[in-house]
């Protein structure tokens, strides 16, 4: 720990990481805020097989079978809740929104 948060020499952290980001704050004086900006999750989903597939990583997949997939596991809730493998459950969703409605402030 490089006591960043402690320190007061950052106004912010940027970082995707927002689970591993909390404990910046922990045992410090300080309380972190998150602000963040989403994209609605289809149109972030669309726009990530297209990606994807100029990229050549999807071969012949349709947008159909990329949506039927396992490609598309909710990243944000993973990233926030850090159960970064396995299976996620509706607790896991009630963490995540519970963050969300709690911690950030946000815009779409």
């Amino acid at each position: 720990d490089l006591g960043l948060a402690s320190s007061g020499v950052a106004d912010v952290i940027l970082t995707r990481y927002l689970y591993h980001a909390a404990d910046l704050f922990e045992n410090t004086a300080r309380t972190g805020r998150c602000f963040t900006v989403l994209r609605h999750p289809v149109e972030r989903a669309v726009a990530m097989f297209h990606t994807l597939r100029t990229k050549g990583k999807l071969g012949n997949m349709t947008l159909e079978e990329y949506a039927d997939s396992e490609a598309e596991d909710n990243w944000m809730t993973r990233m926030i809740t850090n159960q970064m493998e396995g299976a996620l459950t509706h607790k896991h969703f009630d963490v995540a929104r519970e963050v969300f409605g709690r911690k950030c402030l946000v815009g779409l």
